[in-house]
């Protein structure tokens, strides 16, 4: 019997900027984050194998004056701009409380010159969506209502539940979308506006059956939600995630036909890879467990700043997509 894998919700985001002072400025001073230091990031060139290499990276914090790395910026002057598709990570999310504190982030976003759409209502949390300056697209969203608005808790993710209608893209009055803002300025960050960590990864598979394959059968997350993308209806998007599908522990997946979409094209502006995360101790359990159902894992590598070091190693989704599994850093 293949050993178990057990994971308990997302560890980091790893991204790719071509200006890393530029980056960072935005993810530390526009939305707050903190500042872990530089240091090696686990990082795959190519996508052929799944071997990870060290590569120069900033590491970042929760808003809320913690240790927890959140995300990896690789700087890479010489990468060439990437475009969404399969096999790569649509748009990672930031959690925040609530929906005043969206309105206020809004207004912040704006104001610093950044694009912003919503307030959209995803009927299990609202969000807001922009992009970073490499193109990145960035969701803020809130941590409720919850999966259980329309299932039982202990029921989650067993039957499909399509989008109400009137939160459908065809029908949402965008008027009114784009005119809601907060009244005045919001020139500093305070408490309660501090975002709190990931909220959910969001990939794009061309099967979503496959992905439950690997992300449940493989990964041994839990399906919280079977639904459409309130975007584009006509395709499937499903979460999985760890016990009752906290905020912090969700992967979600767009279902996308090749007929339809494109394969992603890496590079800055995309998601190098999507991080979970693991018990100290567990990587070699969970390197065997991952061979023996024909994952390929890489090598266990250290990686992350001074006192906030962390081991991984990675493997792929069914369309190649890099997933890092990872423990808690030393700090």
């Amino acid at each position: 019997m293949a050993p178990s894998i057990s994971l308990s919700g997302l560890h980091h985001i790893g991204l790719v900027s071509r200006q890393i002072e530029r980056t960072n400025d935005f993810y530390q001073r526009v939305l707050g984050l903190g500042s872990l230091g530089q240091g090696p990031a686990p990082h795959q060139r190519e996508r052929a194998g799944h071997r990870l290499e060290p590569a120069p990276a900033s590491f970042l914090a929760d808003g809320a004056g913690g240790s927890r790395c959140i995300l990896s910026i690789v700087d890479d002057p010489e990468a060439s701009p990437g475009a969404p598709g399969i096999g790569g990570t649509h748009h990672f999310a930031l959690a925040v409380a609530n929906r005043e504190i969206l309105l206020q982030w809004k207004r912040r976003l704006l104001d610093e010159g950044y694009p912003v759409n919503g307030i959209l209502d995803r009927h299990y949390f609202q969000s807001i969506y922009t992009k970073d300056p490499d193109g990145t697209i960035v969701e803020l969203a809130t941590l409720g209502p919850g999966w259980t608005i329309d299932e039982a808790p202990d029921c989650l993710g067993e039957s499909h539940r399509p989008p109400p209608p009137e939160m459908l893209n065809t029908n949402r009055d965008r008027v009114k979308v784009a005119a809601e803002n907060w009244p005045e300025p919001v020139p500093d960050i305070t408490s309660a506006l501090r975002i709190s960590g990931l909220h959910h990864v969001t990939a794009i598979g061309a099967s979503i059956e496959q992905v439950q394959a690997f992300v449940a059968g493989q990964l041994g997350l839990r399906r919280v939600k079977r639904t459409n993308n309130f975007d584009d209806a006509a395709s499937f998007h499903w979460y999985w995630g760890v016990g009752s599908g906290a905020p912090g522990t969700l992967v979600t997946y767009f279902e996308r036909k090749p007929e339809r979409e494109q394969p992603v094209r890496m590079g800055s502006g995309q998601v190098a890879h999507y991080g979970l995360t693991a018990q100290p101790g567990s990587l070699e359990s969970i390197a065997e467990g991952l061979a023996s159902r024909g994952l390929a894992p890489s090598d266990i590598s250290l990686f992350g700043p001074e006192g906030h070091q962390f081991q991984a190693l990675a493997t792929h989704d069914p369309e190649g997509q890099p997933v890092v599994i990872a423990t808690r850093s030393e700090g």
